[in-house]
């Protein structure tokens, strides 16, 4: 269907309230600096913890508390990742006796990536975090 539009849907941006419940604003002073977070913790789990606060298109309040939950996640997954396939870590998640790891990996690759395509971000690392803790 040719159209001059740039995009076929038009998506609706939640908002994400400052830490006590308002919305953020500079005169209320509850507006949070991301390069003080992604100086502590990396652009990556900042990214993280704003795709998975709640549905896209929700309202939801700033915690800053929960952003060290999807800086743990990525560590993990950077090791695992990185992990030498001799170490205990890796094969702890992915030998070949344990077939449920293997099993819970491509659930979770079929999941995340149908939640990325509906934009559920925050399922789609939901979905991470449970492979990891299985």
């Amino acid at each position: 269907m040719p159209s001059d539009e740039p995009f076929y849907k038009l998506r609706n941006v939640g908002l994400i309230l400052g830490p006590d419940g308002e919305k953020m604003s500079k005169s209320k002073g509850n507006v949070i600096n991301p390069d003080e977070v992604i100086e502590e913790y990396g652009a990556d789990t900042l990214r993280m913890y704003e795709m998975s606060m709640a549905d896209f298109s929700d309202v939801s309040p700033w915690n800053t508390k929960a952003i060290i939950g999807n800086y743990r996640l990525l560590e993990r997954i950077y090791r695992l990742f990185t992990a030498d396939e001799s170490s205990e870590e890796f094969k702890a998640f992915l030998s070949k006796e344990d077939m449920k790891s293997v099993k819970t990996m491509h659930k979770s690759i079929k999941k995340v990536g149908e939640d990325i395509e509906n934009m559920k971000f925050n399922t789609a690392i939901s979905s991470l975090n449970v492979m990891m803790n299985e």
